[in-house]
């Protein structure tokens, strides 16, 4: 489960990745409108060595949990440093039945 905060949308995304945090923002089925976060960068980083886009991950975001996939991650292209992460809600899993 990956520990978030709601962000203020009033404060520069900027500001953030200063202070190590990393701006994030979960949409799809089942929300009414987007939800910013912020997402520890170290973390991040360490969740993106185990999983790739498309990959499953819980978030909690101040006590709020959301079953979400990695949609898209954003990096800068002059530094390589993770910039804004996307996550999807993930309403479904189906499981797939192995065939003999």
């Amino acid at each position: 489960m990956l520990k978030c905060y709601y962000r203020d949308s009033k404060v520069k995304a900027i500001k953030y990745r200063k202070q190590g945090y990393i701006p994030a923002i979960i949409y799809g089925e089942g929300i009414d409108k987007p939800i910013t976060i912020l997402v520890d960068e170290r973390v991040l980083v360490e969740l993106l060595w185990k999983e790739t886009v498309g990959g499953h991950v819980t978030l909690e975001v101040e006590g709020d949990i959301y079953e979400t996939k990695i949609q898209d991650v954003n990096l800068a292209l002059h530094t390589k440093r993770l910039e804004h992460v996307d996550f999807m809600m993930d309403i479904g899993v189906t499981k797939v039945e192995e065939v003999e």
